[in-house]
């Protein structure tokens, strides 16, 4: 326990996998994709990582949980204290919505596992190991698109603020940004962790338009025809980091294809203000 918040936002190329390490020490993480054979729970298992004290899958498309054989082995239900999901989809939804029907069961076996957090609100705020989260529920959509259900989750803490969207489409935006508290809790992001991989489906102008991050991280694997990488990179103000080792005065985007794993260490000074590292590692 050193006082820092450190988001870990892995590369599983076009998947999802963030680990949150909490200033009192407990850890959090935000889907369990995987890239190849490389899994980040064996990789926080190495670090000393043993147990969990919230698992949130934003929303159940197998990309997002499809390391989920790695969690039952390292950790299962007696591993992880809260499991945060969009429980109002129910196993036919979930089904219909993949291909990949022995992932999809094993899902549900953990669903069961635990009851719904969030209950029929909206919006929850969790504060936990000294940081503070906002976690959003756009809900009324046809279940036909599993992303428009995407958690989406603020973490606060010391004046800087992360936003993970999951896989969050135009659609949903719209939605959240009609709630009273979202653009208000929206416009203090700094680091933007890009909703869908980067793809044109989840750029919604309204949102971007009332946030200013200095930085936006991407997970994603190739270009494609349907890539707005770009537009993020050009809405970023921009910071330093540490790229392999290397030190860039300014970086306006991040993304794992070009990067690799990237880490933001948020840091307090003992005057009681704050300050953010972000550096990348293979």
């Amino acid at each position: 326990m050193n006082g820092y918040l450190d988001i870990v936002v892995y590369n599983v190329e076009r998947g999802n996998a963030i680990w949150v390490s909490l200033p009192d020490g407990k850890n959090l993480m935000f889907d369990i994709g995987r890239r190849g054979d490389f899994s980040p729970l064996w990789d926080m298992w190495g670090k000393g990582v043993r147990y969990l004290d919230g698992l949130v899958i934003t929303h159940p498309h197998t990309d997002h949980f499809d390391d989920i054989h790695s969690f039952n082995k390292y950790f299962g239900v007696d591993g992880i204290s809260y499991f945060i999901r969009p429980a109002h989809l129910d196993y036919g939804d979930i089904y219909n919505g993949n291909n990949n029907k022995e992932l999809v069961n094993e899902y549900w076996k953990l669903n069961a596992s635990f009851k719904d957090y969030f209950g029929s609100n909206s919006y929850i705020t969790w504060d936990i190991g000294g940081a503070h989260l906002d976690i959003f529920r756009p809900h009324v959509f046809s279940a036909s698109n599993l992303n428009n259900h995407s958690l989406v989750t603020f973490i606060s803490y010391r004046g800087h603020t992360v936003l993970l969207p999951g896989d969050c489409e135009s659609a949903a935006w719209n939605e959240l940004m009609d709630m009273p508290e979202f653009p208000i809790i929206a416009a203090r992001t700094n680091i933007f962790v890009v909703p869908h991989h980067g793809l044109a489906s989840a750029y919604n102008e309204k949102f971007m338009a009332s946030i200013s991050p200095d930085v936006c991280i991407i997970s994603e694997k190739a270009v494609t025809d349907t890539d707005v990488c770009s537009c993020y990179s050009r809405k970023g103000r921009g910071h330093s980091a540490t790229i392999r080792g290397n030190y860039v005065p300014m970086r306006y985007a991040l993304t794992t294809r070009n990067d690799g794993n990237i880490r933001v260490s948020i840091i307090p000074n003992v005057d009681g203000s704050s300050y953010y590292a972000i550096r990348t590692f293979e």
